[in-house]
Parts: structure tokens; C-alpha cells; sequence
């Protein structure tokens, strides 16, 4: 029978570090903004593509909800189907299940490219309620590449003060687990940016990645980390 990876979550004061065996993966979120430790369904999504790879059953060892367990499940199914020399279904559960609370507003990411300004641009234009931005580092920039990922946050400030109420930077090294276990950054970057919007899961209402590609445009780049 094959061990579960189980995933345990610390947290020391704006880092957040995610755990199993020699897996370690750190997510840091700048003041004044902050985690707020009442669940860990993000962690499923940090680590799911980990434990798809090594075809084993994913356990977080914390609280989170059972819908994020199913959904994480089937989304195992999926890459199964998709990539089934790289990814594996699984199971997936928490130690403790509980309900997933409903926050208000919408958390949309927020890269500084096309996608996501064009997006966020178009909200304001029809004047919806301005959403959070989430902005995160560690994808296009390396995790210790901090002067240009700086630069990058202000280039991009004056507009995204523009379009949005206000902006969150989170920075992870996840990339750095996935590139040791051969998942590139077109599979991988999906599960990634699942995981930083459900680090404010219990905050906001709604996440939202910005498409990339219409859904004509997915079957050429298939398969897509989106």
C-alpha cells in the first residue's frame, strides 16, 4: 500500500512554509496584508502536482474543506488523462474537514502583462466594483531576483491603483519543488497560482485568473497549466 505525503503548514510571521519529507516550499505575503491561518486548502493545490508525480496519495495535515478534496481529485484525473507518463490520479484529503467560509469581493492576479491589464482594465471600463489585485513573485522573476521583480511593482503601480481597490504581493519558491521533480513551468504554473489565490480563500468570494487563451486557442498548446 502506498504512504500518503503528508503536507504540514507553519507559519512565521509573513512566511509561510509548506512541508513533506525533503519537499519544502515557502510563501511570503508583504504587510500590510497577511494569511490568516484559519485554513490550508492551498496547500492541496501547492502540492498536488508533487504528489501526482511521485503516485502518491496527498494528506495535509491542517483544516480544509472537502470540496477542495474532491476538486483537487478530479483535477488529478484530468492530468492523468492529459499526461499520464508524468501525472498520476490521486486522493487527496485533511486532517480535519471543515466548510470553506464566503468572504466578499474578488481577488483577480495580476502579472503586469497582457492578459491579466487588459482584464482588469476591462472591469474598470464597465465599472464593476474594483477587485484586489494579487501580484506574485517567484514566476517570471526568480524567487531571489528581487531588483526586477521591484522595478516590475513599480512600473505597474500607477495603473493597477487605477483599476484596483488595493494590491497584494505574495512571493513563493514553488517553482523550485516542481523543477526538481521535471514539472515545467507551462505545466506547472496553474497549480502555482491556484495555491496563491487560496492562501485568501476565507478573505475574498471570488478568484480569478485572466485567460491566456480563448478555448479554440487551448487545443494547439494542449496540455496547459491553465
Amino acid at each position: 500500500m502506498t504512504h500518503s505525503l503528508e503536507v504540514s503548514v507553519e507559519s512565521h510571521g509573513k512566511t509561510i512554509l509548506v512541508s513533506a519529507e525533503s519537499y519544502e516550499a515557502k510563501f511570503v505575503i508583504d504587510e500590510p496584508f497577511a494569511w490568516t491561518r484559519q485554513r490550508c486548502d492551498f496547500a492541496a493545490f501547492a502540492f498536488l502536482p508533487i504528489a501526482m508525480r511521485l503516485k502518491r496519495p496527498l494528506r495535509i495535515v491542517d483544516r480544509g474543506d472537502t470540496v477542495t478534496a474532491k476538486n483537487a481529485m478530479r483535477l488529478s484525473q484530468v492530468w492523468q488523462t492529459w499526461h499520464p507518463t508524468l501525472f498520476h490520479s490521486i486522493d487527496v484529503g485533511f486532517a480535519e474537514e471543515t466548510p470553506m467560509p464566503i468572504g466578499s469581493g474578488e481577488l483577480v492576479l495580476f502579472s503586469g502583462g497582457v492578459d491579466s491589464t487588459f482584464n482588469l482594465l476591462n472591469k474598470r471600463l464597465r465599472n464593476e466594483e474594483q477587485p484586489t489585485a494579487l501580484t506574485v513573485h517567484g514566476f517570471d522573476y526568480k524567487f531571489n531576483d528581487e531588483v526586477r521583480f521591484q522595478a516590475l511593482l513599480e512600473k505597474t503601480q500607477p495603473f493597477c491603483s487605477h483599476v484596483a481597490k488595493q494590491r497584494i504581493i505574495a512571493h513563493t519558491n514553488i517553482y523550485d519543488l516542481y523543477n526538481r521533480l521535471g514539472i515545467n513551468a507551462g505545466l506547472g504554473h496553474g497549480f502555482a497560482l491556484a495555491s496563491c489565490l487560496f492562501l485568501f480563500s476565507d478573505q475574498f468570494a471570488r478568484g480569478e485568473i485572466s485567460a491566456d487563451y480563448s478555448r479554440a486557442q487551448d487545443f494547439l498548446v494542449f496540455p496547459w497549466g491553465t
